[in-house]
């Protein structure tokens, strides 16, 4: 009986087949797990100018050109890690054209952009700041490359500053209540956060009419205004005469450092009373304030007494005018004053001066005081006085003096730290600077090193560098690290430096407000071509005979590939070969020009001299773009074996057949004579035909009986 078999043995060893299956697999994975990965990622284009620059406070979208060496990233994302830089990164993608659209790739033969923006601190300081490109792919499993780039702020905001402008408290009595108007700005360039103001009111007795010790005003971005109406009160227990309030301004910048900035306002406490009160509220000019234009200033005066004004005139006080004269605004009008008549308790009127811009005038801001003057319908006389500014613009001729009185800055001497300045190469490219004025200092000098073609570039960081000064007389030598284009040809390239810098007394350009001389300076740097000519694979080799051997004296192949893996082409280039070989017709053979990138297969005949081991040089000559001639040159060897003489019988293969002398067949003799031959074969006949009859006989009755038998 036949046992069946245990099914439960069977299962056991189908798991461990299964298992042992995937731990093969898994093993076979491990082992090649980095298949089809990429090796690194590179720019893959020469990046802009000041690509690299950030400035502090804005936001600037980043497109870096990148591709991957030796395979395609497959299921990419990038990140980008800024450590502690003063900037945050935001909308990182990967894109094939910089426009914005993802993909999910990296190339390793086109071009694929890395974008994203960089929203920079406006308290960033200058200095170099390193970011890492982190790409991850997918080849296998997941795999992470970086790239390493250097950016830089060579400019630093100012700092929030807040001013205070148009202080005004109207009707300041005691026991009154009244409002304080003033208005507050951002003269610095960073944003004032959270910004709060407080008042000290000391022993002045003036108190707040509002309950919140702080006042909110918000955020103040550089340059923003902002306009306060704050009420207060005069105690009845308040004495007359000049009080000193003082404000404080509160604020924080986008690092949260605090920061308080403190103004006093004066305020003219006056006993209550019927008299009226002209206060000024507001000044305009209308015109442009040039030299000889007629100008008209605008006052709003209005009464914020109880009683009636009369007989008001108004004029500007020359004596207490800093900016009234030949060098800022005359008079435009003939009388002592400009009269306006009555105003009326809370009645305000506008009071127009005509006024000149003097053609001598210097630019700039000018203080002008307006001085009022009324009585009330007593006859008692009053008088008040109120300060404003106006904004002269003068188009300064440069004078004489002033064009010789500026520094001059030349490059006296420069130099490179390697004698050749070879395609793909860096070197440190050092010059000095110096003054030429003989008592002016040239002042916040920024140097930017450039070259048109981006021949020259500098390796890391930015193209341009400070210098805060150079005294009369001093020269200030600096260092660039610079590489050189790789496909750069022979030949002498332009290098600019464009030197911005400003000195004592130097004065702004009228067209453009911009402050500060410019020179261009013109150097010159000879670069060489990168030539890599490559020769490889050499043979020498003979088809005369039956085992390629090569014999002394006797011709033979010598074949080898050219490679010209430089980035410009290699003309007429020429091949010898020296050493324990010659080449067999003429001296020299001729390759013709071979393309950057390309390669070329070379074979003529040569000759070795010596017997054993052979060494040989390949010499390659060609020009380069440049048309000088360069050599390369290539050892090789081979083995050669001694002259023989030819023996017919030694070292012949079997099958070998000499032509001169053919081998004649030899005629084999006979076994047995011809007519013992033919007697056998008629012995052989007479026996075989009775046997063969008696065969078939004996056949045929057997046949005859078998079907006898079945028919019974």
């Amino acid at each position: 009986m036949k046992k069946k078999p245990n099914k439960l043995l069977i299962t056991v060893f189908a798991v461990l087949f299964v298992l042992t299956s995937f731990v093969i697999q898994s093993e076979i994975v491990k082992a090649d797990d980095t298949h089809g990965q990429a090796d690194a990622i590179i720019i893959s284009e020469m990046l802009e100018k000041d690509a690299l620059v950030l400035k502090p406070g804005a936001t600037r979208h980043m497109l870096i050109p990148i591709k991957a060496i030796n395979y395609y990233m497959d299921s990419a994302h990038a990140s980008i890690d800024v450590g502690d830089a003063p900037f945050t990164v935001s909308n990182v993608i990967l894109s094939q054209k910089g426009n914005g659209i993802p993909v999910y790739g990296v190339s390793n033969y086109g071009t694929t952009y890395v974008e994203f923006d960089l929203t920079v601190k406006e308290t960033a300081t200058i200095g170099n700041y390193p970011v890492t490109i982190n790409v991850t792919a997918y080849a296998q499993r997941s795999y992470t490359l970086s790239l390493d780039l250097d950016f830089s702020i060579t400019k630093e905001l100012a700092p929030a500053q807040i001013s205070l402008s148009d202080v005004s408290v109207r009707n300041a009595m005691v026991g009154e209540d009244t409002l304080m108007l003033f208005k507050i700005r951002n003269e610095g360039e960073v944003t004032a956060l959270n910004t709060y103001i407080s008042f000290d009111y000391g022993e002045t007795g003036i108190t707040p009419l509002y309950d919140t010790p702080k006042v909110k005003v918000g955020d103040l971005a550089a340059g923003m205004d902002r306009y306060m109406s704050l009420p207060i009160q005069i105690l009845p227990t308040a004495e007359e005469g000049l009080k000193t309030v003082t404000l404080n301004v509160d604020f924080k910048n986008v690092d949260g450092e605090s920061d308080t900035n403190t103004h006093d306002i004066f305020i003219d406490v006056k006993k209550k009373d019927n008299a009226p009160s002209i206060v000024v509220e507001g000044i305009t000019f209308e015109g442009i304030l040039e030299r000889g234009n007629k100008v008209s200033l605008i006052a709003d005066i209005k009464n914020y007494g109880e009683t009636l004004a009369k007989d008001i005139r108004v004029k500007i006080d020359e004596t207490a005018s800093d900016g009234f004269g030949t060098e800022g605004l005359i008079k435009d009008y003939y009388t002592e004053d400009i009269w306006v008549g009555s105003i009326k308790p809370e009645n305000s009127r506008q009071v127009i001066i005509p006024l000149t811009v003097s053609k001598q005038a210097t630019g700039g801001l000018k203080t002008l005081t307006l001085g009022i003057s009324y009585v009330d319908e007593a006859g008692t006389e009053y008088s008040t006085k109120a300060s404003l500014y106006a904004d002269v613009i003068v188009e300064e001729e440069e004078d004489e003096e002033s064009k010789v009185s500026k520094p001059k800055l030349i490059v006296s001497k420069y130099t490179t730290d390697v004698e050749e300045l070879r395609a793909g190469s860096t070197f440190n490219f050092t010059f000095d600077l110096y003054n030429t004025h003989s008592s002016i200092a040239a002042k916040n000098i920024t140097v930017t090193v450039s070259q048109a073609e981006n021949i020259f570039s500098p390796t890391q960081g930015s193209n341009s560098f400070f210098i805060s000064k150079i005294n009369p007389g001093e020269t200030v030598q600096s260092t660039l690290e610079m590489k050189v284009k790789a496909d750069t040809k022979t030949k002498a390239y332009p290098l600019k430096l464009t030197v911005e810098y400003e000195y004592d007394g130097i004065k702004a350009n009228p067209a453009t407000g911009e402050v500060g001389e410019t020179e261009e300076i013109e150097l010159s740097l000879q670069a060489v071509e990168n030539s890599r000519p490559v020769v490889d694979y050499i043979n020498v080799y003979s088809w005369d005979s039956w085992d390629g051997s090569i014999s002394v004296g006797s011709p033979a192949t010598l074949a080898f590939e050219f490679y010209n893996m430089g980035k410009s082409p290699l003309n007429n280039v020429i091949a010898t070969v020296e050493g324990d070989f010659v080449k067999s017709d003429g001296n020299m053979y001729f390759i013709g020009n071979v393309p950057e990138g390309s390669a070329t297969y070379v074979e003529f005949e040569v000759i070795p001299n010596i017997e054993g081991m052979a060494k040989g040089l390949v010499k390659i000559t060609f020009e380069d773009s440049n048309g000088d001639e360069i050599e390369y040159s290539k050892d090789f060897e081979a083995m050669i074996s001694g002259s023989q003489m030819m023996d017919p019988g030694m070292g012949m293969d079997p099958g070998f057949e000499d032509v001169f002398n053919p081998m004649v067949p030899e005629v084999k003799k006979e076994i047995v004579p011809m007519w013992l031959f033919i007697v056998i074969l008629v012995a052989i006949f007479i026996i075989f035909v009775p046997v063969s009859r008696k065969v078939i006989i004996s056949v045929y009755k057997q046949k005859l009986r078998r079907n006898e038998f079945e028919e019974i």
